[in-house]
């Protein structure tokens, strides 16, 4: 207790001073007698009371972080709360102290608890008070992944490989979120048709290896009952019949050209023939270099009959063809209008309704593109052509209008007429799945 004593001409004021470097105290005023003034005898006196904290303070024991243990994802975040004991302890919720041991693994806000996850690995999160600290286990990982509910093989072949020739196949596997690896298998009877290499997350390549037929099966790794299987035949050494236009004393059509004028006299005479036999030579070298058996009907300026005709003896080459057997038919020309001059421009892929249209189409299309690149505007068409009677894919192809001087420019030197012979053997190679070896 310490005495203090009042103003006695103010008995009203109680003024006292006391110590207020004391951390963990505070005071109170104690007034304990009064006595007469007048009579001098005892003094009006009052005490400051000392009362110290710590004798009232509840201590905190025991620090506990809410969950003890967790899982989160990389960027994730989590937050964690924390709670004292004893329940009634003493205690300013703003002096909690978040940190983390493994700061590269997991990091936490040091005011408000919210973990974030940064990698892969294990880190301790812990919350401190005074000396009492609590700890969570925080576990940093991918999430885990959706069940996979379906596999989609999504480009199937439709047509027979080759030996030799590879294909890709895409797989989608169902939902997105799930894990997209898949294992590929082949069953077949030996010798295996086909092998898959070239593995990824978007599919593999097929590898046709001997003629025959497998069945290639993608199956999920996240849930093995989920899988997608399709057929692949594969076919010897693919065929190819190339029926070369004209010929010979048939030169096709033809133009007089001085420069680039067409002229009616005085000028160079351009025969189909010639410009087909070109053409149509680069297009047996490169298909040839690729492994593919070719039939061709002329390799020299001669008139090789289309259609035989038995009163006369001739066997025509369409007949030959047909015994030949070909995968694929195509006919090398060059297009034209009785007219002297035209504006019909451009490269014409025909093939028949009535034989195999979709394959056909489907062969015309990969000419069209390779031709594009070259330079020539392309379309599709609909026509009756000599390869009628063969039992396969064919195409006509017009290269371009003779009679137009801007088609004539595009195919007006051997140079250009090879190119045009290595774009139809590029198409004719993507349509049998043999890749192009430059």
């Amino acid at each position: 207790m310490t005495e203090v004593s009042p103003d006695p001409k103010n008995p009203e004021i109680n003024e006292c001073v006391f110590d207020t470097t004391a951390k963990y105290a505070y005071y109170r005023f104690v007034v304990n007698e009064v006595h007469d003034w007048d009579n001098g005898k005892n003094p009006l006196y009052a005490v400051l009371e000392r009362i110290d904290l710590l004798d009232a303070i509840i201590g905190v024991t025991r620090v506990i972080i809410d969950p003890a243990a967790c899982s989160i994802g990389i960027r994730e975040n989590k937050q964690l709360t924390f709670t004292v004991e004893p329940e009634n302890a003493t205690y300013i919720k703003e002096h909690i102290f978040w940190g983390s041991l493994q700061n590269d693994v997991a990091s936490v806000d040091e005011n408000t608890g919210i973990v974030t996850g940064k990698s892969n690995g294990v880190a301790t999160i812990f919350a401190s008070y005074l000396n009492k600290t609590g700890n969570c286990r925080v576990t940093v990982g991918t999430p885990p992944a959706d069940k996979v509910t379906d596999v989609i093989i999504k480009n199937p072949p439709q047509k027979a490989l080759s030996v030799g020739s590879a294909v890709p196949l895409y797989v989608e596997v169902l939902p997105s979120s799930a894990n997209q690896k898949v294992s590929w298998t082949v069953r077949g009877h030996s010798p295996i048709a086909v092998s898959v290499d070239n593995q990824t997350i978007d599919g593999a390549r097929i590898v046709a290896v001997n003629p025959g037929t497998a069945t290639v099966t993608a199956r999920s790794v996240g849930n093995y009952t989920e899988s997608a299987s399709c057929e692949v035949t594969v076919v010897a050494v693919p065929k190819v019949s190339i029926e070369v236009g004209h010929g010979g004393s048939d030169p096709g059509t033809y133009r007089y050209y001085n420069g680039m004028q067409i002229v009616t006299s005085g000028g160079t005479m351009i025969k189909e023939s010639d410009i087909t036999l070109v053409v149509a030579l680069k297009l047996k070298e490169e298909l040839v270099r690729h492994g593919v058996d070719v039939l061709i009907s002329r390799e020299e300026d001669i008139k090789v009959h289309v259609k035989s005709d038995k009163e006369k003896g001739i066997v025509g080459f369409v007949d030959v063809a047909k015994e030949y057997a070909p995968d694929v038919g195509v006919s090398v020309h060059v297009n034209a209008l009785i007219y002297p001059q035209s504006n019909a421009e451009g490269f014409i892929g025909f093939y028949r309704e009535d034989s195999h249209p979709t394959t056909s189409q489907e062969l015309i299309n990969e000419i069209k593109s390779e031709v594009e690149n070259i330079g020539q505007i392309t379309r599709t068409a609909v026509d009756e052509f000599v390869m009628d009677s063969l039992d396969c894919p064919t195409a006509y192809l017009e290269m371009g209008f003779l009679c137009n001087p801007n088609d004539y420019v595009k195919f007006n030197t051997v140079e250009k007429q090879q190119n045009f012979g290595t774009a139809y053997a590029k198409g004719i190679l993507k349509y049998l799945g043999i890749p192009w070896k430059p």
